[in-house]
């Protein structure tokens, strides 16, 4: 595999007008000058294709004369040489370098498991199952480098490639005790301090699991898809923004009495008291949150059951049909995307993600509009 064109010459490139974070409002050419940019990515020397190394194995069986099907694959690969921008101190004058990195490793299993349970001239149930299991190792990262930054958000959150780890969610935690793991309060004002940079886990799920149902009842059919998808976290920003602001329920509480935050105060020799130190209002507590230093609040287990697809058939009775030229006309009402069943994520659909799609695509929300829910009628036709 190889990378996009144009990559490995340091080039200048004509701009048109002056950017800055709120607008610089000056445009080229300007005084009949023009402006050139230069690249912020150092070209790579020596740059080598990625490459990746396969392997699967499986089998498919059909049981039971077609009453029991089931379908399983075991497959691992091994990627080497991946093409990443990787990031250096802006005091290079650059803010990344175009380099082969290490090696990511993947493994996982696929079982389709489809069963005909019943099946005569008036009804019909056929079930399926699909489980995938994939895990990502990263097996070495460039020299020096313990972890890759993939994707970068507010609150210090970051996608990143660890080390003899995987793909994983970096943030800012709630500062706890060593021993007790409470949380230390500052004595100043009662709120929550902030601790070190750390990895909370990783943004990929530990499995996905599709239940599938088709069922007919004389002429007409049912059908309906479970999706289930368990692990991985996620960090949302959506849900900061209602809790901090107090636009959810779980804000209501106590908001007309005085709050204290089950945590310990650390004295000056070391020495731990439990935290007495009200703060001075339970907004506070929220708006203390949304200062971009502590993002553990806000990171969840992005584990998430919905109710994928719903569909449902009539099939005109051959008795009117037959004499016309059709052999089998059919009309349909059917639904995606119908319903969030359980999350533990309140607020949002876990489904969402800031980056788009690839592993990094995972473990960050901010404001994302959720998956369309669509309703439509279809007619099928046979000739």
């Amino acid at each position: 595999n190889d990378t996009d064109p144009y990559q490995l010459d340091f080039t200048f490139n004509p701009i048109l007008q002056a950017t800055g974070q709120y607008g610089l409002n000056v445009n080229f050419p300007f005084d009949g000058r023009l402006a050139f940019a230069k690249t912020n990515v150092i070209p790579p020397e020596g740059l080598r294709p990625e490459n990746q190394v396969s392997y699967e194995i499986g089998t498919e069986l059909d049981l039971f004369n077609y009453k029991l099907g089931l379908d399983v694959s075991l497959f691992t690969s091994q990627t080497s040489d991946q093409i990443l921008a990787l990031p250096i101190p802006q005091t290079t004058g650059f803010g990344f370098l175009r380099t082969n990195v290490g090696q990511v490793d993947n493994s996982g299993v696929e079982v389709t498991l489809d069963v005909n349970l019943l099946s005569n001239n008036k009804f019909s149930w056929t079930s399926g199952v699909n489980f995938t299991r994939t895990v990502t190792n990263v097996r070495t990262l460039a020299e020096g480098v313990d972890r890759v930054l993939l994707a970068s958000a507010f609150n210090s959150v970051q996608v990143v490639a660890v080390q003899d780890g995987g793909i994983e969610l970096l943030g800012i935690p709630i500062l706890r005790d060593s021993i007790s793991g409470l949380p230390l309060i500052n004595p100043e004002d009662g709120t929550l301090l902030a601790g070190e940079a750390q990895t909370f886990g990783s943004v990929l799920p530990d499995f996905n699991l599709g239940f599938n149902n088709n069922f007919r009842i004389g002429d007409f059919g049912i059908s309906f898809t479970v999706d289930w998808r368990s692990g991985g976290l996620i960090n949302s920003a959506t849900v900061e923004s209602l809790q901090t602001g107090g636009l959810v329920q779980e804000t209501v509480a106590n908001r007309e009495g005085t709050m204290i935050i089950n945590g310990l105060i650390e004295e000056a020799d070391g020495t731990t008291r439990p935290n007495d130190v009200p703060l001075a209002s339970t907004q506070a507590f929220w708006t203390a949150l949304n200062d971009n230093s502590v993002a553990e609040p806000f990171i969840y287990d992005a584990s998430f059951v919905k109710l994928r697809e719903v569909t449902v058939n009539y099939s005109l009775p051959s008795s009117l049909i037959n004499k016309t030229f059709f052999r089998g006309v059919s009309i349909g009402l059917e639904a995606r995307n119908v319903a969030l069943l359980w999350s533990r994520v309140p607020h949002i659909d876990p489904e969402t993600n800031l980056f788009g799609s690839g592993a990094d695509g995972f473990g960050v929300e901010r404001a994302n509009v959720p998956a369309t829910r669509s309703i439509g009628v279809n007619v099928k036709a046979q000739f």
